[in-house]
């Protein structure tokens, strides 16, 4: 027993161990490389959080269903928000407003379709409908809303026919 032991009967200092010449130094009890970039702080969630986090999540869900990409994003935001049900909240909000698309403007082609359906329907355009039609292309023209245009294509498909489906049909046909 080289460096002395208590059976010798003598008690003799052993030196610790030396730490190497080339280890990094240790700061605020780190021990980091000089050359590394300081190490960030390992942030743990608390239960509290997470459940927050969760909550905000199923109300995200339950809000408005989004395609798997943008809900991927939105639960990112969400995670990395400083409220999570706020954040939550004020995603729905965005989200919903962009599936609510502004009422469609009526144009001519709206008319058209008007046109192609009594011509199926009736076997032609007769002199009630057609004045009607004109007239609604002119408003169409000017400006109306949908609804009004809904409410006008409804009254001209509405309006009954004076001759006999019969003879319509002959009649467009060229052989009456």
């Amino acid at each position: 027993m080289a460096r002395g032991s208590i059976l010798e009967g003598g008690l003799t200092r052993v030196p610790l161990p030396r730490k190497p010449e080339n280890s990094p130094p240790k700061i605020n009890g780190l021990q980091t490389e000089i050359d590394d970039p300081i190490p960030l702080p390992v942030s743990r969630k608390t239960p509290r959080r997470r459940r927050t986090e969760q909550a905000a999540i199923k109300s995200l869900d339950g809000g408005i269903k989004l395609p798997a990409q943008k809900r991927r994003e939105a639960i990112g935001k969400i995670r990395a928000a400083r409220q999570p049900s706020r954040e939550a909240l004020r995603l729905v909000k965005m989200f919903h407003k962009e599936t609510l698309k502004p009422e469609r403007e009526i144009d001519l082609s709206a008319a058209q379709v008007l046109r192609v359906k009594l011509i199926r329907r009736d076997g032609g355009i007769w002199p009630p409908q057609s004045t009607c039609l004109a007239d609604l292309e002119h408003r169409i023209v000017a400006g109306i809303s949908k609804a009004e245009f809904t409410d006008t294509a409804a009254t001209i498909l509405a309006i009954p026919q004076a001759l006999p489906i019969n003879f319509r049909k002959l009649e467009s046909r060229g052989a009456a």
